[in-house]
């Protein structure tokens, strides 16, 4: 997002906005308080903005109730979906697939949930096995096997076991998040030797039709 000026900013997806508040240049973990002077909430005068742990599991439904953690004469229509915190209409930050964020947490970069982790590693480990399989094959290990055992090794640690890599590390892939390069190396890698145990196999039939 772009700032055009004091009172607006763009963008480049979305469209404009109107700034009503800004975040400090130094991120001190909490909320941002507004600009705006308001009178003091009932209950007398206190900081609603509290120290939130960032990228929690996402808040289910919020049926309303209580004040904005931003705007305390405000009440709170939904919840984050990373840190579970209290917006109001101003503060909600609405995106496709039913995402909301707070003015904080659409300004940070988000963190892969433990199940994307989860799948990037297991597609690593796949890729090592799958590739110390072929630097095997390359080297000589299966040439005095039988055709068809060989073939069903090179099926399986080769082609198989990258494909399933391949699968894990594409399906970690999100759009609505940042995906880290070494998410994409994962899914290259184990591409790369999928398209080598294709190519072995075609090879092995085509021999094996002459």
């Amino acid at each position: 997002m772009s700032e055009l000026d004091a009172s607006q900013a763009r963008c480049a997806r979305h469209g404009d906005y109107t700034i009503l508040f800004k975040r400090a240049q130094v991120d001190d973990g909490l909320i941002p308080l507004a600009t705006t002077t308001l009178p003091p909430p009932p209950s007398g005068p206190q900081a609603y903005a509290q120290p939130y742990a960032p990228y929690a599991q996402a808040a289910p439904g919020y049926a309303g109730g209580g004040p904005c953690q931003n705007h305390p004469q405000m009440a709170a229509v939904q919840r984050c979906s990373r840190c579970s915190a209290k917006m109001c209409a101003t503060c909600d930050f609405a995106f496709p697939g039913n995402l909301h964020l707070c003015p904080r947490c659409v300004t940070l970069k988000p963190e892969m949930s433990g199940t994307r982790k989860g799948m990037m590693t297991a597609a690593y480990v796949l890729a090592i096995v799958s590739t110390i399989f072929s630097v095997l094959l390359f080297a000589g290990s299966l040439q005095n096997m039988p055709e068809l055992a060989a073939g069903l090794l090179i099926q399986f640690f080769m082609l198989d076991t990258s494909l399933i890599g391949m699968g894990l590390a594409f399906g970690a892939i999100d759009k609505k998040f940042s995906n880290p390069a070494s998410l994409w190396v994962a899914a290259i890698w184990n591409l790369i030797v999928s398209a080598a145990g294709v190519l072995l196999i075609i090879i092995g039939l085509t021999r094996g039709g002459g």
